[in-house]
């Protein structure tokens, strides 16, 4: 899910398809993943308030109880590095 989608073989990009299709939840959390690894490709940290955002919804959405800590640990991260 992390990878970009222009290094996928054929068989990787049928695999994601196939997972992405099943599953309105592993359609979501791809997106998030792929927006989320742009922002690190093309360093573009000021997107990370928003991104947190859309994630957090989305978990919320799955009833994720625990996104706040995950929330904060990322902030630190990027703020760490």
């Amino acid at each position: 899910m992390s990878r970009d989608p222009d290094k996928l073989d054929d068989t990787q990009r049928e695999e994601l398809a196939t997972i992405r299709q099943a599953s309105a939840t592993a359609e979501s959390a791809y997106q998030l993943v792929q927006d989320f690894m742009q922002m690190v490709r093309h360093r573009k940290g000021e997107r990370l308030d928003g991104w947190l955002k859309q994630a957090t919804d989305a978990a919320r959405s799955l009833n994720f109880d625990d996104w706040s800590a995950v929330s904060i640990g990322t902030k630190r991260r990027c703020w760490q590095d």
